[in-house]
């Protein structure tokens, strides 16, 4: 274009089809990519579940230990209580305190 006078400054290219080879590893790529990003996601969201259910299993550990000291206490609130017991074998004949305490 130069011998006519003419010179080039830029040129504007739209729809470039690219090879079909390159069109596919274009695509492969792509691909290969999102499924990378949805493994991470999905270890993220496993390990959000284990977190969760650690937790909700230390919750229940937690609150079966306050029930079980809770009992206890009960039991040696009402054993140190004499009246209870002295009334109890009263109450119940043929027993004595030594055969309630036991």
């Amino acid at each position: 274009m130069a011998d006519y006078g003419y010179s080039i400054e830029h040129i504007l290219t739209v729809d470039i089809i690219p090879d079909a080879a390159v069109r596919k590893a274009m695509n492969d790529i792509n691909a290969a990519q999102r499924l990378q990003l949805a493994s991470v996601y999905k270890g993220e969201a496993e390990k959000i579940l284990l977190v969760k259910k650690a937790e909700a299993e230390a919750e229940v550990k937690y609150l079966s230990g306050v029930g079980i000291a809770k009992q206890r206490q009960a039991i040696t609130d009402g054993l140190r209580d004499r009246e209870n017991i002295l009334n109890f074998s009263h109450s119940v004949s043929s027993t004595s305190a030594k055969e309630v305490m036991a």
